[in-house]
């Protein structure tokens, strides 16, 4: 299930029977684009026998969730819904719900953070508030670095929002014994403070900086999808912020495809609980 930012994305395994279905009604199709956005993105499909593969023509078929591919996918998308194993706490009732939606109206059926337009282009950015009063340093968006085929399926976007290309998928509190759970707003950001980060509560609500033996220091936000998943983001020279989806590309672009000037009104999916600023730095340590 291509779905989640931070954690990894979950998996399960279909019965024989269900798998032959699967490859006769995906027999010569090729694989959608990958999804582009917060929420559910896609299913993507491999074999465990070479004589699998062979079928699906590919070492894994990806059905996309978004955009027209979603009705065209929705039967296919449903049978594989139904296949949730009865007994992993990664596919609850809530999730099916979420998913079931999602194909009866082609939305998340949550509540959407949406622009409200005024932080829309670079005058806004330019005289944005949300600069902390911290020092902070920022870079030049650069996605290939994100984005070649070699390491975009590594890193995700605790990665990215720490500026650190472990290859490791890292997770909040993994180098420091913190692991975040349950995923709510709290237990994320106790994590990402024992892996050496400072917070607050708005740019300029930081009880304490990082200083300068810490530079290069990354100013980021963390918000939450309630129960499932954390996601991260990072403010770039420009003046717009960046962010990864999990295994897919880097991009600066929300849910609605509009430049991420404000992370806060941004459209931002399932994501609806916004948690902190942060300001990570030099000796932050990431896994």
């Amino acid at each position: 299930m291509d779905i989640y930012s931070g954690r990894e994305n979950p998996s399960f395994v279909v019965e024989d029977d269900f798998a032959h279905w699967l490859l006769t009604n995906t027999a010569s199709r090729a694989s959608d684009p990958r999804g582009e956005r917060l929420g559910f993105r896609g299913v993507a499909l491999s074999s465990l026998t070479d004589e699998g593969a062979g079928r699906l023509g590919d070492d894994e078929l990806y059905l996309s969730g978004e955009g027209n591919a979603l009705a065209a996918n929705s039967e296919l998308l449903s049978a594989i819904f139904e296949q949730f194993p009865k007994d992993d706490p990664d596919f609850d009732q809530d999730l099916l719900l979420y998913l079931n939606n999602k194909l009866a109206t082609g939305t998340s059926q949550t509540t959407t953070i949406l622009t409200t337009g005024e932080d829309d282009g670079p005058e806004a950015a330019e005289s944005d508030a949300a600069l902390p009063s911290c020092p902070i340093e920022v870079e030049t968006f650069n996605p290939r670095f994100w984005n070649g085929s070699s390491v975009v399926r590594e890193n995700n976007c605790y990665n990215y929002a720490t500026n650190r290309r472990t290859n490791t998928f890292a997770q909040p509190g993994r180098a420091t014994g913190t692991y975040p759970w349950p995923v709510d707003c709290d237990s994320v950001r106790a994590a990402a403070i024992s892996d050496g980060a400072k917070y607050g509560s708005s740019p300029s609500g930081f009880r304490s900086c990082q200083p300068d033996s810490e530079i290069p220091r990354w100013y980021m936000v963390m918000v939450i999808w309630p129960g499932y998943d954390y996601h991260w983001y990072r403010k770039q020279k420009e003046g717009y912020w960046g962010h990864k989806l999990g295994k897919e590309p880097a991009r600066n672009t929300d849910n609605s495809g509009k430049v991420i000037y404000d992370p806060e009104t941004c459209d931002r999916g399932p994501y609806t609980e916004f948690c902190n600023y942060f300001i990570s730095g030099k000796s932050s340590k990431v896994r």
